[in-house]
């Protein structure tokens, strides 16, 4: 009678431990499952955009200025399994405006980093992506925006130095598959203390018919016109420049 109760209790733990060892199988795979870059070399992105200007107009969360980059596509890339892309900011932290934002070294100034691809806006900086299957580095572009983040901005270039890594679960942080930079004066901030006014702009001079008689000589004008143009300036004032436009002989 004891060999049957034993003989019926192993039979009744068999399939608990069937089902343990199954479990076990797959948290193993899950562990394995990941991507792997199989490059030493990775795209680096330059990001040239140059003198970026600040008027008094310009609002809070306006963009002053887009850098646009070609992305080759890389097939260095090995997954198995569901895994995880990073793409991670390098310089600077999160802006009051979003958390898509990043701040610079030049106050009041942020970039917003992004891969495109056709017309598609991709993922913007910071992300993870998820995936299951091969995995690739799609052609596209690499999307810088440099964006006002506060009232009060500053001038001078953005700091040199990686600004953007994007790597894989697998081999991680140290094997990135697409990078950036900023190099020595490849941004710089302007900022400017006034602005020609809407209304003055393209502004129309008629100028009267002057005759040749009316010129002493070489270098000399005629039939002079006075003009304005509004500028505004920081501080909510305009100041009027009165400008002289000169006849032309015929």
């Amino acid at each position: 009678m004891i060999n049957v109760i034993h003989k019926f209790t192993a039979m009744r733990q068999r399939p608990k431990q069937a089902m343990l060892f199954l479990l076990l199988m797959m948290a193993g795979q899950q562990a394995y499952a990941q991507c792997r870059v199989n490059t030493t070399r990775p795209q680096d992105i330059i990001m040239n955009v140059g003198r970026v200007l600040i008027t008094p107009n310009t609002k809070v969360g306006d963009i002053l200025a887009t850098g646009k980059f070609d992305i080759r596509r890389d097939d260095n890339i090995s997954c198995s399994g569901n895994s995880t892309l990073y793409g991670r900011i390098l310089q600077g932290g999160p802006s009051s405006i979003s958390d898509k934002i990043w701040t610079t070294n030049v106050p009041g100034v942020g970039l917003r980093l992004y891969r495109q691809i056709g017309t598609q806006e991709g993922a913007y900086y910071p992300h993870e992506i998820y995936r299951n299957g091969r995995v690739y580095l799609a052609e596209g572009y690499f999307v810088v925006e440099v964006i006002k983040i506060a009232q009060n901005t500053g001038t001078g270039s953005l700091a040199p130095g990686q600004y953007s890594s994007y790597y894989a679960d697998g081999t991680g942080p140290s094997r990135p598959i697409l990078i950036s930079h900023v190099l020595a004066n490849s941004i710089t901030i302007v900022t400017s203390s006034c602005s020609v006014d809407a209304g003055s702009k393209n502004k129309v001079i008629n100028l009267s018919t002057v005759a040749t008689a009316a010129f002493k000589g070489v270098g000399s004008t005629a039939a002079e016109q006075d003009f304005s143009i509004n500028i505004n300036c920081v501080g909510g004032r305009g100041r009027n420049c009165y400008l002289a436009a000169q006849g032309k002989g015929w």
